[in-house]
């Protein structure tokens, strides 16, 4: 409506808001290799004070196998030896697994619209959170994985008219993403795997973090004045990367030639990562931050009404990345001298790389175009 005052606006308040959750169990079966509970006695009783017979009995499978069962003979100290002559005790078989993946989730959105009374200026702002994660069964309870996602975004714009030709627009939006891949304990317990198909403990995958967060602002502004259609406008965006592999870095993963071996503590294979001069366990930890800037002005010109010229310029500057928390980069550095020469090769160090590459201050992109009709 509207009165000798000048108009009036209503409803100026918009207000929106939903929740969804997820309650889920997907079937699923599936054939696991694990020792017999006789070969486990057996280790028990014979190797009592052996990292065998600890895991063993720490970690023991919801059930023992009935299915498939095999002798393949009895330890022989030695790597890669054993005696293959059964000895009446089965020690592998499959279990059936038939626990359900279970999956739960949370989202949660919702908005605000807000006219102010003077008519010319509008704020928007909206939320977005949604955390689905999910269990992966295992054969043993204690290295089942719990994986989760939560991804968050808030965002506010405001907009202002300042008259029929002017119109300026500022946007501010951050997000945070964060990605976990966890077991549910005993990350000390390293990964073990045996050339017969028997496994136990935490690989590479078992713990596992990654997480970005980002801001982005924006501004444009719009001038209208007779046939130019002239818009304007800045935008900056920054990005934070942690990531984080924790395992197998801090706990090792073993190879054996069979589990045999594995009875008698003998495996053939150490994996790790570690400190090139210390001989230490390392972590593989990033935290990186990459930024960009970009400027444009473009018009919109309109010589006949047949005939329309658009043409502007946009400047972008994409930051060198850089490391945070005090993180460092090290990467041996090779000359082609080098690669040339193989006597030259041992004389690689590794050296501390600061950046990846220059800044580049002059990435410039003119447009132009033109429309006949």
């Amino acid at each position: 409506g509207g009165t000798a005052g000048g108009p009036i606006l209503k409803n100026r308040l918009f207000v929106f808001g939903a929740y969804e959750g997820l309650r889920e169990q997907i079937a699923t079966s599936s054939l696991q290799v694990s020792e017999t509970q006789a070969f486990r006695d057996f280790v028990v009783n014979t190797r009592p004070n052996s990292v065998a017979a600890t895991l063993l009995t720490q970690f023991e499978p919801f059930n023992y196998p009935t299915l498939n069962l095999v002798d393949l003979g009895s330890p022989a100290p030695g790597v890669f030896n054993w005696n293959a002559t059964p000895d009446g005790i089965p020690d592998l078989g499959q279990v059936p697994l038939t626990d359900p993946i279970r999956r739960r989730g949370t989202k949660v959105n919702g908005r605000v619209d807000y006219h102010f009374p003077n008519g010319n200026d509008r704020v928007f702002a909206s939320y977005w959170y949604s955390k689905p994660n999910w269990q992966n069964p295992a054969l043993r309870r204690a290295f089942q994985g719990n994986v989760y996602n939560r991804t968050q975004s808030f965002s506010v714009a405001h907009t202002r008219s300042f008259s029929p030709q002017t119109f300026n627009e500022a946007h501010v939006g951050v997000h945070d993403i964060l990605y976990e891949n966890l077991h549910s304990g005993a990350y000390h317990v390293p990964g073990v795997s045996t050339d017969d198909g028997f496994s136990t403990g935490n690989f590479g995958w078992s713990m596992e973090y990654f997480g970005v967060k980002g801001l982005e602002i924006r501004d444009v502004f719009s001038l209208n004045r007779g046939r130019h259609n002239i818009r304007m406008g800045v935008n900056f965006r920054r990005s934070a990367i942690d990531f984080a592999s924790l395992l197998p870095n801090d706990s090792p993963a073993y190879s054996f030639a069979s589990i045999l071996d594995f009875a008698d503590d003998e495996p053939y294979m150490e994996q790790r990562a570690v400190e090139v001069g210390t001989g230490n366990a390392a972590l593989r930890p990033l935290y990186m931050i990459s930024q960009d800037l970009s400027l444009f002005f473009q018009n919109t010109w309109q010589i006949q009404p047949n005939l329309t010229l658009n043409y502007g310029l946009r400047w972008e500057a994409f930051y060198n990345n850089r490391l945070g928390r005090d993180r460092n980069n090290w990467q041996p550095i090779i000359s082609s001298d080098q690669i040339l020469s193989p006597s030259a090769i041992p004389n690689v160090t590794n050296v501390k790389v600061d950046r990846f590459y220059d800044t580049d201050w002059n990435n410039f992109g003119p447009r132009v175009g033109f429309a006949w009709d």
